[in-house]
């Protein structure tokens, strides 16, 4: 039997509580949520960012990492849990693939004992899986921040999910499982994520140190015509490009693995497709590198062993030199969207060169004057990078030119919740969305002589 249809003269109650109009009030919320004081974690190089734009890794928001098969997704992921172990924070990784790598995550963190005792690992086998774990960790972090013996300091929290759409809804594997094939053309998916977007993301992360990072599959999708290039897409419907404060796209910068010495690795390019800290689209390359470390120590029994230990890095410093080196560059044709100035400036403010002869080698040697670096005491990449982090001057000259925003530092020292007051009241904003809604009256919004029609003369 059809649906039983509305009839014409049937009335449809818009209002919703207290006589509010119900799309006016969410677009209000919506508003008051936008203008957000935005706090994080300071980034680690010039380099990272010059990628985001900004001086920090954003709290209380959700990133979304994006890329192809083997492109360093998860070892990014645990890089950023890094960032927050350095701050003294802790992590969450919930695993949809089953494919965590301890030794990976172990060496990404220097196998530091207090990083994995504070970074809590666990496993989920459908999206309701992942979204229960990830409300019920929040549930517990918001119920220890607000109690009232809670720490007088700030302790951040990653939530990591690897991937976000890894794993199918339950009704789909159920589905699957009674057809005993699986079917095209059921978005449970993107529904799913999409209500779970838009219900549980701002109430979980607004106001309290947590960052939600979720890695997802870049794809290729061949024209159904045949010609023209293949496109990228990243399954889970429009609502992961909609919600997330970044999305950053990841693939290989070269097929071939890099080696030299007792070093490997691989280079990374890091595109900022969606950016609501600065400017999108800038992009750097950056070497994920890893290392094996042979370490004497005892067994079980108490006798003389050896251990052998994989270590891991992601070498921003090289980064930010050759990120600096390229865009000085006046033979190479600028990024859209930059000024034209920007290579001229930069020689100018931080000249850096290459040590004749020692460009191609396996450690390249950088002078500057701007740094104090002269040529006959020329540093490696990783060296001039740490000299200039610790030139505030020309650094501050670079976050200018490269327009590089200064949100505020996380204090580890305060309250969180007390962190974004004091930034909401500077804004003379308030904290809670109905009452700034309140406070927006109509005229406020649409002024009095406003004619849409053209009808006054």
């Amino acid at each position: 039997m059809g649906r039983k249809r509305k009839e014409a003269n049937e009335s449809v109650d818009i209002q919703a509580r207290n006589g509010e109009h119900p799309m006016f009030t969410e677009v209000l919320k919506a508003t008051a949520e936008d203008n957000d004081p935005l706090i994080g974690l300071p980034l680690p190089s010039l380099a990272a960012r010059y990628l985001l734009q900004a001086n920090i890794f954003p709290l209380s928001r959700f990133v979304q990492l994006r890329g192809e098969f083997s492109a360093g997704k998860s070892a990014f992921l645990i890089e950023i849990m890094r960032w927050f172990h350095v701050y003294g924070g802790g992590a969450i990784m919930i695993d949809t693939e089953n494919k965590g790598s301890p030794t990976m995550m172990s060496g990404l963190f220097g196998h530091n004992q207090q990083y994995m005792a504070r970074t809590k690992v666990t496993t989920a086998a459908s999206v309701e899986e992942w979204q229960k774990k990830y409300m019920g960790f929040c549930q517990a972090i918001h119920k220890q921040i607000d109690a009232e013996n809670a720490p007088d300091r700030v302790i951040p929290i990653c939530i990591g999910i690897d991937s976000i759409s890894a794993v199918e809804v339950d009704r789909r594997v159920e589905k699957v499982a009674d057809e005993g094939h699986a079917a095209a053309g059921h978005p449970y998916l993107a529904r799913n994520l999409s209500d779970f977007m838009r219900t549980a993301l701002v109430p979980t992360l607004r106001h309290y140190p947590i960052a939600l990072v979720a890695t997802n599959h870049l794809k290729e999708e061949i024209n159904s015509m045949g010609f023209g290039p293949p496109k990228k897409y990243a399954p889970g419907g429009a609502s992961l490009d909609y919600y997330p404060t970044l999305i950053l796209d990841m693939s290989k910068a070269s097929q071939k693995n890099i080696t030299g010495g007792r070093y490997e690795g691989q280079s990374v390019r890091i595109a900022a497709t969606k950016n609501n800290l600065g400017a999108p689209g800038r992009k750097i390359v950056v070497n994920l590198m890893w290392y094996n470390d042979i370490v004497a120590g005892r067994d079980a029994n108490g006798d003389e062993s050896y251990t052998n230990k994989q270590y891991h890095y992601w070498d921003w410093h090289t980064a930010t030199v050759r990120l600096l080196m390229d865009l000085q560059a006046a033979d190479k044709k600028p990024q859209p969207g930059t000024d034209p100035k920007l290579p001229a400036l930069l020689r100018q403010v931080c000249d850096l060169e290459y040590k004749h002869g020692t460009k191609n080698s396996e450690v390249p040697l950088v002078f500057s004057n701007a740094l104090g670096i002269s040529k006959q005491e020329a540093l490696s990449e990783v060296e001039a990078s740490m000299v200039l982090e610790s030139n505030k001057k020309v650094m501050g000259l670079l976050h200018g030119i490269l327009g590089v925003n200064d949100y505020p530092v996380c204090d580890p020292a305060r309250k969180f919740r007390e962190q974004v007051m004091a930034e909401l009241k500077n804004k003379e904003m308030t904290d809670i969305p109905e009452l700034m809604a309140a406070s927006s009256a109509v005229s406020d919004i649409i002024p009095t002589d406003f004619d849409p029609l053209g009808q006054v003369d």
